[in-house]
Order: structure tokens, then sequence, then C-alpha cells
């Protein structure tokens, strides 16, 4: 799915909630995570903590006025583990709705009491180290969110060299129980010295192309420059970074306005340009112009991107 004015919202279409949702907002707002991945793309493999300008209060306060300014956005709540901040997110479901992408860690009873699940997608990355690399349990969880009524749409596994082996029998698991799946490459992290993805090896590079996603592997391995006339991104979509403010998106983060401090959100009356090099989102490719062309003196758009929301 291509960006075009008809489909206003093309994530919010896929969620279901394209009669209530007009935005999509990427929020990056968790600021700690307890697993301790190697190969995390965020940050350390350590247990992380990034400090924040703002209070919980402050982003109910943004939101409530966000909703009242723009109505419900539909929101991917991102940052280190979501799941470690539900009651917040709670709040700020109860006027939107949205997606998490999460490590799956968070207590399900929690969840459950906190959220209904017509308000919230869930996203899980299966992470083999915190599971004893067994996906059976991973899976037993997703079906006890399933059958409390979460969706579960698709699951995502990252190519880290250590478990290739292993890879293609996670998918097949995953795709038995009728979910996706986001097989991706790493990038901005290492392995035996080796920078992810530009020293992948060979071998490597050969084994992902049979379970990465080509339009994945273009962009994460073969890193193609981004080759757009527009992007909907401040039109359309936005993102919310971790120091409050609001931005077209969490890559090209130049602020639109203090979100956090009270400031109201004034989208952009068209798509514009990106400055970027490549978009290292794969949830924006859906808010890509690729191709404008002049007939007759008016314009027409011809739009061919075919990525998907993935994580």
């Amino acid at each position: 799915m291509s960006w075009t004015p008809e489909h206003f919202n093309p994530i919010a279409e896929q969620c279901g909630t394209a009669d209530k949702c007009r935005y999509y907002i990427s929020w990056i707002f968790s600021n700690e995570c307890h697993a301790g991945c190697p190969y995390c793309m965020v940050g350390t493999s350590s247990t992380k903590y990034v400090p924040r300008k703002w209070s919980d209060q402050q982003a109910i306060f943004a939101w409530q006025q966000f909703h009242d300014d723009h109505g419900p956005a539909s929101i991917l709540f991102g940052g280190y583990e979501p799941g470690e901040r539900l009651p917040l997110m709670s709040h700020v479901l109860t006027y939107h709705y949205g997606m998490m992408v999460t490590n799956f860690t968070f207590d399900e009873k929690i969840l459950f009491r906190l959220i209904p699940a017509d308000r919230l997608i869930l996203h899980p990355s299966f992470h083999a180290r915190l599971w004893g690399h067994d996906i059976r349990p991973f899976l037993q969880k997703i079906a006890k969110v399933r059958a409390q009524g979460f969706s579960v749409p698709v699951v995502s596994i990252a190519c880290w060299p250590p478990d290739f082996k292993h890879i293609e029998g996670w998918r097949d698991a995953v795709l038995a129980e009728g979910v996706h799946t986001n097989i991706h490459p790493l990038y901005g992290t290492s392995y035996q010295g080796r920078k992810l993805p530009d020293e992948y090896t060979d071998q490597e590079r050969e084994d992902m192309h049979r379970f990465v996603n080509p339009f994945i592997y273009e962009d994460r391995v073969d890193c193609k420059p981004l080759e757009i006339t527009a992007c909907a991104a401040g039109h359309a979509a936005g993102g919310i970074t971790m120091d409050g403010h609001f931005a077209r998106c969490v890559q090209v983060t130049e602020p639109m306005c203090d979100f956090m401090g009270g400031e109201h959100v004034k989208f952009w009356d068209e798509p514009r340009p990106c400055p970027a090099a490549r978009c290292m989102c794969g949830n924006m490719g859906c808010f890509h112009v690729t191709q404008e062309v002049e007939q007759d003196g008016d314009r027409d758009a011809d739009h061919h991107v075919q990525r998907v929301p993935v994580d």
C-alpha cells in the first residue's frame, strides 16, 4: 500500500480504525528495558534508561488536547519497552487507538485489567534468549492474549547471526498460528566486531534472502537510497520523540511544536520532500510519494511504494 489522499491514513485503515482515526502518530516514549538483548538496535545490551523531560500528567494532557483538536489518533507505542508503561498507555488509550511494539515480557494480567482489547494491537518481537530459545511459551502467550480479544497480526524476529539456524523453524511455528512474521536484518549494532548490516557475511546475506521480505532486504541490507518526491509525514502522520517534541516523524526530528509543553499540533497542508537519505521506519513507507506527473497543466499523482507497516 502506498500513500494517496483517498487513503489518508493507510495504517489506521489496516488496523480497522480508518473510520475513527485520521492521523497516525509514532510515539517514542518508553525509556527503559530490562531485556538486555546483545543486538539491541537502540542502545547497549544492558539495562537502559533515558531520562525524559515530561511527566505522565503532561503526556495525558497533551493527548487529550490532541483528541480535542484532531479526534482520536492511531498511535504506535515505541521506545525501549512500552510494556513497562501500561498504566500511562491506558490513560492515553481512553481517547486514542494504539499498536504496541513489545518484547512481550510484560505482565498480561496488568494488560487485561487496564486496556480494552479493541483499543490496542500487539506487535511482539521474539527474542529467543528471553525464552530459553524455545518459541512454544512465547506462542502460548500469544494464544492467551488473543483469547482475551487482542489482535496479534505480526511477530518480529531479528537476524542475529547465532540464531540463523533457527529462524526458519521459528518463522514456520509463528505462521502455523495464523500470524505473519517480520524477519528483519539488524542495523546500528555489531556482532564479533562486524558492524551490521554492512558486514553481514556473504553466507548470512544468502541465508537472509530465504526469509527476509525483499523490500525489507532492499532497505536494510542493500541500503539503497530513498527515492521519493515527497512524504505525507507531517501532513497525514507524525512522530513524538523522547524529549516530547512533535516532528514529522521519529527519524526526521526537527520540532514542529513542543507537544509535551502544551503546544497544539498543526499539520502541514500537503506532503513535503524528505531530507533523509534512507527511511529506517518500516511503517512510514506507506506515506511515501514516489512519482508526480504533469498532465495538461494538472498535477496527477502516481504512487508505487509497495511497503506496509511491519514493526
